[in-house]
């Protein structure tokens, strides 16, 4: 999802297109097609950062009412070379309504990777799809 400063830039971007293209200035096409292509590559760089993470969660196999259990996340850098810091929120649907969200911010994130784990009482019965 794009950020306030993505969309900062978007608009800059479109003005200075307006007003190149009113004014007839070739420096202003240039200063354009430059905020752009930050934009673009921004884009681009996080959509590649993120597609080299693997996040795994481990569970019970069954779960049952009233039940504490352990929600494990393992979170994987799959490049050597890129040192990301990322902050994880696990939706766990199966909690109280005021604690389903856990958030997590990992600086640094080594190839190896982080385990995180946090316990949480099952307070009611169902099916539920946890993500």
């Amino acid at each position: 999802m794009p950020t306030v400063r993505a969309y900062g830039v978007l608009i800059f971007s479109l003005i200075l297109l307006v007003s190149a293209w009113l004014t007839d200035l070739s420096w202003l096409y240039i200063f354009f097609s430059f905020s752009l292509s930050l934009l673009i590559l921004g884009f681009t760089f996080s959509r590649f950062l993120l597609l080299n993470l693997d996040i795994r969660r481990k569970l019970p196999e069954q779960i049952y009412e009233d039940q504490l259990i352990q929600v494990e996340l393992r979170v994987r850098n799959r490049l050597a070379v890129l040192d990301q810091s990322v902050r994880i929120t696990d939706n766990f649907t199966p909690a109280r309504e005021g604690r389903r969200e856990k958030t997590v911010f990992a600086r640094g994130l080594p190839r190896r990777g982080i385990v995180f784990s946090y316990h949480e009482r099952c307070y009611r019965r169902g099916h539920y799809r946890i993500g």
